[in-house]
């Protein structure tokens, strides 16, 4: 339906949870840098019980949820279904809000969209790497460092604002929104929702406007080392703030993740291809790998998957380019726990049928991980050591395993309306924020003004494994939380990918929070 330019398009009714895209207008100022289009628009996708309250005001909670650095608002997808569900099963009706950052309207997914609707993921390769048209549009090319400024302008308080514009427009009355409203979200979205409890709305601090934080494989984040009360610091902190924003708008620091340019925007469209492959292509074999263009630096990328040793950098006999693969298997390659050596970029959901060896040195000696005072730290950062496929005549199917389930993330790339990774993601977010933890309130960042405040209200913290990532910094810092739940076995993504089986901790968790801190419902015959 169109309502005061807002559009809400249903997705989806599965498994008793409504899924609908929210779209609304929201033109950035005639000041603001050339950008795409899609930045003047807010986005997030809306959850719901199919049977419960139509309204959102009527809802007993509404979690209005952030996605991590690079993340987009479909990386929440599998989790927001899972409490929706959680929390029915229990005869509670609530909503989730699955909130995308403005910079994601500089993500197209037009070409991914089309392969899908087609089942080939080839044309998305030739929309993206070849130019070739769909549908009357052609893809613009990727943005390098000169064409990026707008990033620069794309900061913490932004966010924020993106984020109450938001809330109003849906939620006017604010006594609905500070009943029945929860903030939080995955990784950098647990510390986006601490810096609107923390900000000042024209004299009303945000934790005023919202009922609880839950933070999900990482803080809330407010103030947590007490930084406020050292004036020296503050002043430091706004005076590294002014010289970053100075320097991002000169072109020096890097807007989007450095080194800048388009390379990590490449990558995260080909794992969207990638999900088409393994939406489409499921159990047949792909040539989605071998269409990928032969060009130094994606040649480079797939040696990174193959390689067993650093020596195989340099050999092409490493590259996973003429592998025999399915889709799923193509797919799990490149995001599957047992074969990508970046444990906070890859989920637990199965592993690769076919022969396979271990990694020796790249990108750590597989001796690193029996160390004692190393083992910790090394798997925290790498996983448990990893193997690639070593045979280049077997077709290469995929084991389903672990927490999430492979189809089911494949399907969410492939077809969600909006995107699980954001082609640029802009680093002033990240420099914003750890300014104003450490002080930093003059400029864009005076807002940031009520940390005490918001330090007080209801959080939960569910963290993955004590040996994942996020856990490990959060020990070795002294910043672990004291209450907090854990996810046994679950690695950083896994918070966000696990399937919706019964007791799947992450879900079961956040439905423990919200009915210990919501409104109780009143029935209908008390009523």
């Amino acid at each position: 339906m169109l309502t005061d330019s807002r559009t809400e398009t249903v997705i989806a009714v599965e498994d008793g949870v409504d899924i609908r895209h929210i779209r609304m207008s929201s033109p950035l100022p005639d000041t603001f840098p050339e950008h795409p289009a899609g930045l003047d628009e807010l986005h997030y996708l809306r959850y719901r019980s199919a049977t419960g309250p139509t309204e959102s005001a009527d809802a007993e909670a509404i979690l209005v949820m952030h996605p991590g650095t690079w993340a987009g608002g479909q990386s929440l997808d599998r989790l927001a279904r899972n409490v929706v569900r959680a929390a029915a099963e229990r005869g509670r009706s609530i909503e989730w809000w699955s909130v995308a950052r403005r910079s994601e309207g500089s993500t197209d997914l037009t070409g991914i969209h089309a392969a899908y609707a087609v089942d080939d993921p080839g044309l998305a390769i030739d929309y993206y790497f070849r130019g070739k048209s769909v549908g009357g549009s052609t893809f613009e090319g990727f943005r390098g460092r000169d064409r990026q400024g707008f990033l620069a302008e794309l900061g913490l308080r932004g966010v924020v604002e993106d984020q109450h514009e938001l809330l109003v427009r849906e939620l006017p009355d604010p006594d609905v929104r500070r009943a029945k409203v929860y903030l939080g979200g995955h990784s950098l979205g647990g510390l986006m929702a601490g810096a609107y409890a923390a900000w000042d709305f024209d004299g009303v601090p945000g934790h005023e406007l919202c009922a609880g934080l839950i933070a999900i494989d990482t803080l809330v984040g407010t103030d947590p080392l007490n930084l406020h009360r050292f004036p020296r610091l503050r002043r430091a902190a706004g005076a590294a703030h002014g010289a970053v924003l100075s320097g991002l708008r000169r072109g020096v620091i890097p807007a989007s993740t450095p080194p800048g340019g388009a390379g990590l925007a490449k990558m995260w469209t080909l794992i969207h291809i990638l999900g088409v492959a393994a939406a489409c292509e499921a159990e047949v074999e792909t040539d989605v790998l071998r269409r990928i263009p032969r060009t130094p630096g994606w040649e480079a990328l797939l040696r990174v998957l193959g390689a067993r040793r650093y020596r195989d950098l340099l050999s092409r006999d490493a590259s996973v380019r003429e592998l025999r693969v399915t889709g799923t298997a193509a797919f799990g390659l490149a995001t599957g726990t047992p074969h990508l050596p970046i444990d906070a970029l890859t989920s637990s959901m199965g592993s690769l049928v076919g022969p396979t060896a271990p990694r020796t040195t790249f990108p750590v000696p597989r001796s690193a991980h029996r160390i004692p005072g190393v083992r910790r730290a090394v798997r925290a950062a790498f996983g448990a050591p990893t193997a690639v496929a070593s045979d280049r005549t077997t077709l290469y199917r995929w084991r389903q395993g672990g927490s999430a389930d492979i189809g089911q993330l494949a399907r969410s790339l492939a077809a969600g309306p909006l995107a699980t990774f954001e082609s640029y993601f802009p680093m002033r977010v990240h420099y914003d924020l750890w300014t104003a933890l450490a002080g930093a309130c003059t400029d864009d960042l005076a807002g940031h003004r009520h940390a005490a405040g918001a330090a007080r209200l209801p959080t939960l913290h569910v963290l993955g494994d004590r040996d994942s990532l996020v856990p490990v910094l959060l020990r070795a810092s002294r910043l672990m939380p004291t209450e907090r739940t854990h996810a046994a076995g679950y690695r950083h993504l896994d918070m966000v990918t696990g399937t919706g089986v019964p007791g799947e901790p992450v879900s079961t968790a956040i439905t423990d929070f919200l009915e210990a801190h919501m409104i109780p419902a009143v029935s209908q015959e008390s009523a």
